[in-house]
């Protein structure tokens, strides 16, 4: 039972875990930064990464409240951040 325990916590705070969403002008889209440690960005809004990601989204000012997220990604959210803030990446492709 314990062994059980131990693999759902790692799972359920992996930091590698993305999911894709569709995002809120029909982009695919992934969140960065995992629960409970979800780290934070120098990046603003609109900025490009070197993998061609356009930031659009955080939660570090609780902007998820106005759904800038899109539905598909704010109910992909996941669990809150105890330190830092999670960060909306998107492509410029539709799904």
């Amino acid at each position: 039972m314990r062994l059980i325990n131990i693999v759902a916590f790692a799972v359920a705070f992996s930091p590698g875990a993305l999911a894709k969403c569709k995002g809120p002008w029909g982009q695919v889209c992934e969140w960065h930064g995992s629960a409970p440690f979800c780290g934070s960005s120098s990046a603003s809004f609109g900025d490009v990464d070197s993998d061609g990601l356009t930031l659009v989204a955080s939660s570090e000012k609780d902007d998820l409240l106005n759904d800038l997220g899109g539905y598909d990604c704010t109910r992909d959210y996941g669990y809150g951040c105890w330190t830092g803030y999670k960060r909306l990446w998107c492509e410029e492709t539709s799904i």
